[in-house]
């Protein structure tokens, strides 16, 4: 059997006594953790990033600033170049999925409504919360959560009072970050706004799922509506809110009730 070559060795690193390691072969499970460990986190949807605010005549102005947020780092190099904390008051940023405006007019949003959680900026708080509910929607752990909880295949319709089949999941169509005078609104869009087993389990997940000093602790700070109502009076005759600690990630209201407050904001 012949013997093997000896090692070469480039002419300018005489220094060298022998020739650095090669590399694994394409096939070695080194290699194939590397690449995995590189390739972007995909989402399950395509994303888009909207810009609205209103004109002179108040008028509601909306421009499409991105069409296509597939994945982590696409999200990341969006996220870490926005000015969040210089957006004008009354302006937003909306990130919705692809084909989807954030209109309630959309076709998509029509029958929908969106969980409203109200955060003053004070030490850069509204920022790491929306970061935070950025990625429980794009990542996809939201819709988890209604799918999951959806598996029985009924929902309470509010304006029947009683459990119907579901004809189809709900959806997290998108989110807000939207600048105001005392407080910075934070929004999460929903495709069907009387599934209110959807809107409960979202209640569950966005409490227990938030890191604990940015969780919302009362229905001021958390509230739900519909698009295609106007927001309730504080005086609601619907059952109120308890409030939670700081450290609790329970759902607002009694246990087990299926009723909340919801509360004009």
């Amino acid at each position: 059997m012949p013997a093997s070559p000896p090692p070469v060795v480039s002419a300018n690193t005489d220094a060298m006594t022998e020739t650095r390691p090669s590399l694994p072969r394409r096939s070695s499970s080194l290699h194939k953790a590397l690449i995995q460990k590189l390739r972007p986190f995909p989402f399950q949807y395509v994303w888009s990033v909207w810009h609205s605010k209103p004109d002179p005549f108040e008028e509601y102005r909306l421009t499409l600033l991105i069409d296509h947020v597939s994945d982590i780092a696409a999200f990341y190099r969006i996220f870490n170049n926005m000015p969040w904390n210089q957006i004008r008051q009354k302006d937003s940023i909306h990130i919705f999925r692809s084909g989807i405006k954030p209109l309630w007019e959309d076709e998509e949003n029509r029958d929908g409504g969106r969980w409203l959680i109200r955060v003053r900026p004070e030490a850069g708080r509204a920022v790491k919360l929306w970061e935070e509910i950025c990625i429980l929607c794009c990542g996809g752990e939201l819709q988890a959560a209604i799918t999951q909880g959806e598996r029985w295949g009924k929902f309470w319709h509010w304006e029947t009072a009683e459990l119907t089949t579901v004809a189809e999941h709900d959806h997290i169509l998108g989110m807000s970050f939207s600048r105001r005078p005392a407080f910075t609104h934070i929004s999460i869009w929903t495709k069907l706004g009387s599934n209110l087993r959807s809107i409960l389990i979202l209640e569950r997940t966005i409490l227990s799922s938030l890191s604990p000093d940015l969780r919302p602790t009362s229905h001021i700070e958390l509230s739900y509506r519909k698009h295609s109502e106007k927001l309730f009076d504080a005086g609601s005759t619907m059952p109120g809110f308890s409030t939670p600690s700081k450290s609790s990630s329970a759902p607002f209201g009694r246990p087990g009730g299926l009723q909340r407050s919801l509360t004009a904001t």
